[in-house]
């Protein structure tokens, strides 16, 4: 079956907001077109402690920033919006609730949520259509297409809203990883998206695939990291918390852009890497989160100051520009 590529064009304009199109035309001579889109969320990584920090915009030594892989090979890859470095201020903010399941929500529906969350599977599901719901129904994709992994209770209820004409009938299929201690959590959202992004299901032990289970490939694919933000509310394990951003980092380059991109060189990002389906010449990549972080304690989030509020986007696929770091332009919410 063919892909429809303009109305999932559309899908990712919306998704990601004017500022993004700098360009004529998503689709740039010789970059192909988006056929694939991964959304990554980084869950609760306070501003500072990611792209807020300079060694992360190309201003510092690369080596201290703690999302190293990122701010290496895939920035020089596509287009950053942040704040300006330092510790106060965004440009890019969180306009709303700064919570989990109202962050999330907000991401996948495009309308600001202004609720608390109380943490647990019994939040209540989005009023308005998600992105998964409204793919599945405008293009007529089937629910093992539109795929979500997420690693806290208070996220598994995104995988459809109460939406009258839209709801569990066009919900996206979604998985559960269960925290743990380490952060492990988040090494096991990495493995599920790149055994999706390959085919299969991953085996019992979460470090690799199975052969044996194959799936239909995700055209549409939502990766749920909690490990940050799950480490970031332990009072005596702020080492961990920061150890928890530089794992994602890892976790995300090693097992999700080198499916993309197999070559670790900024300057000559091969257009197909280790997988035939998912490649740097179909697939848009986006990663962002949800909300940040008190600006004197990782401990706590929810408040509506700048460092609670202030949230990234890193985008790289087709179309998209190469190597921008766009921290003027005021933006809210993703």
């Amino acid at each position: 079956m063919s892909t429809p590529t303009r109305p999932l064009t559309f899908f990712i304009i919306v998704l990601c907001g004017a500022w993004l199109l700098a360009l004529p035309t998503w689709a740039q001579e010789g970059e192909g077109s988006i056929e694939r889109v991964i959304v990554i969320s980084i869950d609760g990584i306070r501003n500072s402690d990611g792209f807020g920090d300079p060694n992360c915009q190309g201003l510092g030594d690369v080596n201290n920033c703690l999302l190293k892989n990122l701010a290496e090979y895939v920035l020089p890859e596509g287009t950053l919006y942040t704040s300006e470095p330092g510790t106060k201020g965004s440009a890019f903010v969180n306009n709303a609730a700064t919570w989990t399941t109202p962050g999330h929500e907000m991401l996948l529906t495009g309308v600001r949520a202004v609720g608390p969350n109380i943490g647990t599977s019994l939040d209540l599901r989005p009023f308005r259509p998600t992105i998964f719901e409204r793919l599945r129904k405008e293009l007529n994709w089937s629910s093992e297409e539109v795929v979500a992994v997420v690693s806290k209770p208070n996220v598994t209820q995104i995988d459809y809203s109460l939406d009258p004409i839209h709801g569990k009938d066009y919900g996206a299929t979604l998985y559960f990883v269960p925290s743990g201690d380490w952060a492990v959590e988040d090494v096991g959202v990495a493995t599920w998206g790149r055994c999706l992004m390959r085919g299969f299901l991953p085996d019992n032990t979460l470090e690799a695939c199975d052969p044996t289970q194959v799936v239909p490939l995700p055209r549409f694919l939502f990766l749920h990291f909690g490990g940050v933000d799950n480490q970031g509310h332990l009072d005596w394990r702020f080492n961990f918390y920061k150890g928890a951003i530089a794992q994602v980092d890892e976790q995300i380059f090693t097992k999700i852009w080198s499916e993309l991109c197999d070559k670790p060189d900024a300057d000559t990002c091969a257009d197909q890497g280790q997988n035939p389906h998912f490649r740097r010449n179909n697939t848009a990549l986006f990663v962002t989160t949800d909300h940040g972080r008190e600006s004197f304690t990782v401990l706590k989030h929810g408040g509506l100051d700048w460092a609670n509020r202030a949230i990234f986007l890193l985008a790289a696929g087709p179309g998209i520009p190469r190597g921008q770091v766009i921290t003027n332009v005021p933006q809210g919410n993703v």
